[in-house]
């Protein structure tokens, strides 16, 4: 079974609590990207602080009331990063790419007025993937023999940077990890520690990943 048949079992399965934790997991991995480009901001304290204690919410052994979604959404809001009708590039995109990934998991799992979906979360987890792959690419456009054009004339293919098949790999993991829960169950405690300690790991990864790669930019090149 592929990857969004997978997840769509998952949101037919009537257990939100472990819909939550797939998601949280998610959010989880691109959390120390996130953070870390908060950190290279001054003043912006308050703000990680914040995405900490949220992201604390989605991982609770209870569920969060619906007024958690809608302060989160005011506070994402209120952010700079948001304030722009197109997302700002560089480091700053991680803060902005981390937030929506954070909002929009809680609003496909404790919001059911809201349109957003698991589906979509899941989407959203793969091109923060693919932004790292991008980070990395030594590709140069204007390199001789670097312009792929037999890929321009076969149409777009699904990107097979190593942060997306990972990203894939771990989506999978988490919903075999998930599977099986009861109705209105909360997913065993150990199999949510696990989870979490997995996603962690792969953070501190990415991470690692993107200050190699910045460190790697030319100086007249955006950060």
């Amino acid at each position: 079974m592929n990857l969004p048949a997978r997840i769509a079992t998952l949101t037919e399965s009537g257990a939100p609590a472990a819909q939550r934790i797939f998601a949280a997991a998610g959010v989880e991995r691109a959390a120390a990207c996130a953070l870390w480009a908060l950190s290279t901001q001054e003043e912006r304290s308050a703000d990680a602080d914040f995405y900490i204690a949220a992201l604390e919410q989605l991982w609770s052994s209870e569920t969060p009331p619906r007024s958690f979604v809608t302060r989160l959404s005011a506070w994402t809001d209120g952010l700079p990063e948001f304030a722009e009708e197109d997302p700002p590039g560089g480091v700053p995109g991680y803060v902005f790419e981390g937030v929506l990934l954070l909002e929009l998991a809680a609003k496909a799992t404790l919001a059911p007025d809201e349109p957003e979906t698991l589906g979509q979360v899941s989407d959203a987890l793969l091109d923060f993937a693919n932004t790292l792959d991008q980070e990395e690419s030594t590709d140069d456009p204007l390199t001789p023999g670097s312009f792929d054009f037999a890929q321009v004339f076969s149409g777009p293919r699904e990107p097979q940077g190593r942060h997306c098949v990972g990203e894939k790999e771990e989506q999978l993991h988490t919903l075999s990890a998930l599977v099986g829960a009861e109705v209105g169950a909360v997913p065993a405690e150990d199999t949510v520690l696990e989870l979490r300690a997995r996603a962690r790991a792969v953070g501190r990864q990415r991470l690692e990943a993107l200050k190699a790669a910045q460190s790697l930019r030319k100086p007249w090149e955006p950060r």
